[in-house]
């Protein structure tokens, strides 16, 4: 990603700023106009039959009723906006503003999921991170966000990045670390469902029918876990790595 530096927009905690990423106003307009496109085609095909003056009426109250919920939709998310800066990120939402370190996020899960609609013709990426911190807040970024793909892309990243180094010395201080309600690590390897998977008897892994297939050293599938409840999925991964280096290196 291009680093979109600017001086002025440092910030005193959480460092050089690195890019902004504001709400995706005009897909908020899009979705606000064909709601209200809806609303009308609704009421004027259900009082296409009705006194003149009284379809007016109930057609001007209802839109009148939808535009406010349109207008409400809109003010709702326009100014949500995410900041990401060299050891954190601020967190918008209308005049509420949190700052948060990459060290206080203690999980993170993504989804990215490709839909398709009318055949195949038209295709998008639903995307979804959800953060929680040490305060046990709350955050998600989605397809609400300009340069979604991007945004997320780098949240894992760096926030596995401030992650790793704890997650190791609590492994090597003999903690297990859980993944999933199937799925956890320990300094000897992998354990799931009570069954343990040693470092030098792992085989890599793949990604299968929206699955986690680990693998053993002769290929087998050794286990399949769900990507929609893995947390921290991308610092399960480094540490496999990590382990497993260790492993081959000894």
């Amino acid at each position: 990603m291009a680093e979109d530096y600017q001086y002025d927009k440092d910030d005193p905690v959480l460092g050089k700023f690195i890019a902004e990423y504001p709400s995706n106003k005009l897909r908020l307009l899009i979705y606000a106009g064909i709601f209200l496109a809806v609303v009308w085609f609704v009421v004027t095909v259900a009082l296409w039959q009705v006194e003149e003056t009284i379809a007016a009426t109930v057609t001007v109250v209802v839109l009148s009723a939808a535009t406010l919920f349109a207008g409400w939709y809109i003010t709702h998310l326009w100014n949500r906006e995410v900041i990401l800066y060299r050891k954190g990120f601020s967190y918008r939402e209308g005049s509420n503003i949190a700052s948060i370190k990459f060290t206080d996020v203690s999980s993170v899960q993504q989804r990215a999921e490709r839909l398709s609609y009318f055949g195949g013709l038209l295709r998008r990426t639903v995307y979804k991170l959800t953060m929680t911190t040490v305060r046990d807040e709350h955050l998600v970024v989605d397809n609400r966000y300009h340069r979604i793909d991007d945004l997320s892309f780098q949240l894992e990243k760096r926030i596995t990045a401030a992650q790793t180094e704890q997650a190791i010395a609590e492994l090597n201080a003999g903690k297990r670390l859980e993944f999933a309600p199937s799925l956890a690590l320990t300094e000897a390897g992998i354990v799931a469902e009570g069954r343990r998977l040693s470092w030098a008897d792992y085989g890599g892994h793949r990604i299968e029918d929206r699955q986690l297939v680990l693998l053993t050293s002769d290929g087998t599938d050794w286990e399949r876990v769900p990507l929609a409840t893995l947390v921290n999925a991308r610092l399960l991964l480094e540490l496999i790595q990590r382990y497993t280096m260790k492993e081959v290196k000894s």
